[in-house]
């Protein structure tokens, strides 16, 4: 209780009000006055020692009333000197304390806006005397305080950029995943018919759609789509899209009607600037008949006996206006024919004169691909080698090719798959001995972000330069004018890197077949060194498989991370 009266007192001691002193000024000039009157009242004294005293009679009776006069006389003379001098004396002391007492209130009137929170105050230094001193010590002060109160914001600022970072990546996967888990797992196996795709999008979220469904008559539902902008917005309209085209399909066999579904249920939930471009398809996979429609999506391709033809038909993107409708066209697909489904990101690509790939280049490329790669992985060599190894994808790219086998052709396998995570890679080079040490360094370089051990990363590398050699030589035969393929795919648990030839020379050799390595019995002439490659590789990773894809080989590596 006694400390608490002791704060409470001290307390109100602190509460209550100083008072005003002097200022400065007023005592200087009082200083002044007191000075002059001081040496006013020596000089007298000394005066009335020096002239008066010595006068006086020395050893008789001395005159009181004398020496009180003498003294009163004195004490007059002092006051009419005060009263003369004391107006000089105090404006002296103004004058003089004048441009004193300027700087101080300069300095405290700075030092109040400072701490009122104006940092840009600072004083004039006029003269380097003690209050110079104190005028430049203030400056140097605020200048550190400013600096300080800067770091800190700087500080602050960057810990709110790294929280608003690490939440947006936080969403971004969390939307990446969802857009995937939305994304076929696999294609659809109809005898017959053999369909392939490649998505790639241009950010962490895209906005490009596909998909598959069988319908109850065993029809396919095939669905390709772009939603305008990117990001996780794009993603949320994509998955509503694709819900909204998968149950429309179940209720209706026209691929215009279930479109014109779909767009109004899209007018009315998505945002005015968004909309969704989509190409909508119904496939008999015993006729070959192909119903479609399409909502403003880049028209695809049909490559028959040497031509390509576009698939006509018009209807504006959903969601743009209500009540729309969309023309149904079909065309049939015969054997050895195939349909090329695309989204925009191929098309608008640009090189690095800012050229655009175009739907012309994109038509006359696609008859020349009978003699080469399977039609996605040529399209994409022809990409990289357009936009070049600098290329900075400007939007996503979606591809699906649609092929009905030739007559009498029978698969037990699965259709090719090019999901096998994301691409990082896709790049060609040509049959030139010593490239096979470019394209390593290629694949290196591409899979660097993903912190390989070194040692793993030295047997990719290798067993990557012997495939590409092994296509070079084997496969192309050296002919500088062939080029070998290069995909490198990432998936969370493994790397895969797929080696294309254009199978113009020796076929691989199946190693079931081919003999375990024996320098000894090589060098005896008893064992040919054919294969011998593909057992290097098929040991420096962990996973080899190879193929025949139309009229190319491919070497598969895949390392588990």
């Amino acid at each position: 209780m006694e400390l608490q009266s002791k704060q409470s007192k001290q307390s109100k001691q602190s509460k209550k009000p100083k008072r005003k002193g002097w200022g400065l000024q007023t005592r200087m000039s009082l200083s002044y006055m007191a000075a002059r009157l001081c040496t006013l009242l020596i000089l007298e004294i000394l005066l009335f020692i020096t002239i008066i005293l010595p006068h006086l009679p020395v050893g008789g009776h001395t005159n009181i009333p004398g020496i009180i006069g003498i003294i009163i006389g004195l004490l007059i003379s002092n006051l009419i000197w005060f009263v003369i001098l004391a107006p000089t004396g105090a404006l002296f002391g103004a004058i003089f304390t004048r441009g004193l007492v300027r700087r101080i209130r300069r300095l405290i009137a700075a030092t109040g806006h400072f701490a009122a929170g104006d940092y840009t105050q600072r004083v004039v230094i006029t003269t380097r005397d003690e209050i110079g001193q104190l005028e430049q010590q203030f400056n140097d002060m605020a200048e550190q305080i400013v600096e300080s109160i800067k770091k800190q914001q700087e500080l602050t600022e960057r810990n709110v950029r790294i929280e608003e970072r690490a939440r947006i990546e936080q969403e971004l996967q969390t939307a990446q995943l969802i857009q995937h888990s939305l994304l076929p797992k696999a294609l659809p196996i109809l005898p017959g018919w053999q369909i392939a795709t490649y998505y790639q999008p241009a950010r962490e979220v895209g906005g490009d759609l596909y998909d598959f469904f069988i319908l109850a008559d065993g029809k396919l539902g095939l669905v390709i789509g772009d939603v305008t902008d990117k990001g996780v917005a794009a993603a949320i309209v994509m998955a509503s899209s694709r819900s909204m085209l998968r149950a429309a399909a179940q209720v209706s066999t026209s691929p215009g009607e279930v479109l014109m579904r779909v767009n109004n249920l899209l007018y009315a939930d998505t945002p005015a600037s968004m909309f969704v471009t989509c190409f909508y398809a119904i496939l008999d996979p015993k006729s070959g008949l192909l119903r479609y429609a399409n909502a403003g999506h880049d028209l695809p391709y049909q490559r028959m006996d040497g031509k390509v033809e576009e698939l006509l038909a018009t209807g504006m993107p959903l969601g743009l206006m209500p009540d729309m409708c969309y023309e149904e066209r079909e065309v049939h697909i015969a054997p050895d024919e195939t349909v090329l489904f695309y989204s925009d990101g191929l098309v608008e690509a640009h090189n690095p004169t800012r050229e655009m790939f175009g739907f012309p280049r994109l038509k006359s490329l696609l008859p020349a691909s009978n003699v080469q790669l399977s039609l996605i992985d040529f399209l994409l060599a022809e990409l990289n080698v357009f936009t070049g190894d600098t290329w900075e994808q400007e939007d996503d790219v979606t591809l699906v090719t649609l092929q009905r086998m030739p007559e009498g052709f029978m698969t037990n396998e699965e259709p090719e798959q090019h999901t096998q995570g994301d691409m990082l890679l896709t790049w060609s080079v040509a049959s030139q001995p010593g490239n096979e040490q470019v394209a390593m360094a290629r694949v290196a370089e591409a899979v660097a972000p993903l912190k390989l051990p070194a040692e793993r990363l030295a047997n990719l590398g290798t067993a990557v330069a012997e495939a590409v050699m092994n296509a070079m030589e084997h496969g192309n035969g050296y002919q500088l004018d062939t080029h070998v393929l290069l995909q490198v795919y990432a998936s969370e648990d493994a790397v895969t890197v797929r080696i294309h030839d254009q199978g113009e020379g020796e076929p691989l050799p199946d190693l079931s077949t081919v003999a375990t390595p024996d320098l000894t019995a090589k060098l005896a002439g008893l064992q040919s060194p054919r294969g011998w490659g593909l057992f290097l590789i098929k040991n420096l990773v962990d996973e080899m498989h190879t193929s025949k894809e139309e009229e190319h080989q491919v070497i598969e590596l895949v390392l588990y991370r």
